[in-house]
């Protein structure tokens, strides 16, 4: 953690609620700013993100036809996701 200190300039505070973050919780560094997040993945983001291992085997699980065809209409959503956040498109669709 100390190591994580130091590279990233993490002052006291910020390296206590790093140590006491649930999950989703973390600090975003840009530039000179940190600002504390919470990142809320909506169900197919967090189908594609999941490290729990529980979570995992029950995703290679057999399934139905109908969690099969989710399962494609998640993928697809997530990947105009990927696809929508990457940096050229970021820069040409600027909102805020």
């Amino acid at each position: 953690m100390e190591h994580l200190v130091k590279t990233f300039n993490l002052s006291e505070s910020e390296k206590e609620k790093l140590l006491t973050a649930n999950v989703g919780e973390g600090i975003l560094l840009m530039e000179n700013e940190h600002t504390e997040i919470r990142s809320i993945a909506s169900k197919e983001e967090h189908l594609l993100i999941t490290t729990n291992p529980n979570e995992l085997l029950k995703i290679d699980e057999p399934e139905s036809e109908q969690a099969k065809e989710e399962k494609v209409t998640i993928k697809e959503s997530c990947r105009q996701i990927l696809i929508d956040i990457r940096p050229q498109n970021l820069k040409r669709n600027r909102h805020f």
